[in-house]
């Protein structure tokens, strides 16, 4: 994967598949977003799934999905 660094958070890109990516945001060292986005076989809609850590470590996640018209 693809690693950048800002001051004390850090981003790794990784290529899955041609179709899937997944960025992971680490905070310290510590995982604190995990982010997956997939592209469908056609081409026409994009999932992303994303994971953060609130403020006392519960993981939320948020869904979204985009269709190309």
């Amino acid at each position: 994967g693809d690693e950048r660094s800002f001051g004390r958070n850090s981003f790794v890109h990784t290529i899955v598949s041609p179709n899937e990516r997944i960025g992971t945001i680490l905070q310290n060292g510590k995982q604190i977003q995990l982010i997956r986005w997939v592209v469908s076989k056609d081409g026409k809609t994009l999932t992303s799934t994303r994971t953060v850590l609130d403020a006392g470590g519960t993981p939320l996640t948020h869904l979204a999905i985009y269709e190309r018209q």
